[in-house]
């Protein structure tokens, strides 16, 4: 059995129904959620919803992709469609390709207590903004963790069932969740694997939500609670 596949969205882009369209016939089981999305981005979005292999939840109001994630978890623990062993997180704006999706799936099937990260190459023609905030972040979380991870911003992920319950416990709520999820893995010794994807940007990544500065901003706090926790305790 493949695990969940879990989609945030807000206001997507053309791209989400052809990627639900490769992932429905794969036979995936899709958790979709839309996080307060703008009125016409909310009817793309329950059209979307009414194929046969989609499971359908929104926000009334936007809350972030860590608050959106969460709410995906805590509804995988307590669906009486027991699908897999866990879940796959993957991005609603055509970055993570089906093939790659499947891949993480199949991952997750052969080391089932292990998290499964994915990890682009940043080859080709990658905006300035992603490039530079990715070794950024890498080289910050390498000198606390003693770990390198040459991609520490990829969405898509693969998490077991058993690691859901302590995720919905972090605080974070919106792109800060994802680098607090790391942090949490490394403290908690959480087993994982890395595996490569392709790298895919859109029209130079116009369609991302993600706000450089003040999503920026929020990440490198969480590295210095996270360290200000080490060292007092507090």
């Amino acid at each position: 059995m493949h695990p969940w596949v879990l989609i945030p969205a807000f206001n997507p882009n053309g791209q989400l129904g052809p990627l639900l369209d490769q992932l429905l016939k794969r036979n995936l089981n899709v958790l979709l959620i839309n996080d307060g999305s703008h009125p016409e981005a909310t009817r793309y979005l329950q059209r979307l919803s009414r194929r046969k292999g989609i499971h359908y939840l929104e926000h009334a109001r936007n809350r972030g992709k860590g608050a959106t994630l969460k709410t995906g978890f805590q509804h995988i623990l307590k669906s009486p469609v027991q699908v897999g062993g866990g879940v796959v997180v993957a991005d609603a704006d055509g970055q993570h390709s089906p093939e790659d999706i499947v891949r993480v799936a199949q991952e997750m099937k052969k080391h089932p207590e292990s998290i499964i990260l994915s990890q682009r190459a940043f080859a080709g023609e990658v905006p300035w903004r992603s490039y530079l905030g990715n070794r950024i972040t890498a080289g910050i979380f390498w000198a606390f963790s003693g770990t390198y991870l040459r991609d520490t911003q990829s969405g898509l992920r693969g998490i077991p069932r058993n690691r859901l319950s302590s995720l919905c416990r972090l605080h974070n709520n919106r792109y800060d969740f994802e680098l607090r999820f790391l942090l949490e893995m490394f403290r908690e010794k959480w087993s994982f694997r890395s595996i490569p994807i392709r790298t895919i940007y859109l029209e130079g990544n116009r369609s991302s939500q993600f706000r450089p500065w003040i999503d920026s901003l929020r990440i490198y706090y969480v590295f210095f609670r996270y360290c200000l926790h080490i060292v007092t305790g507090k």
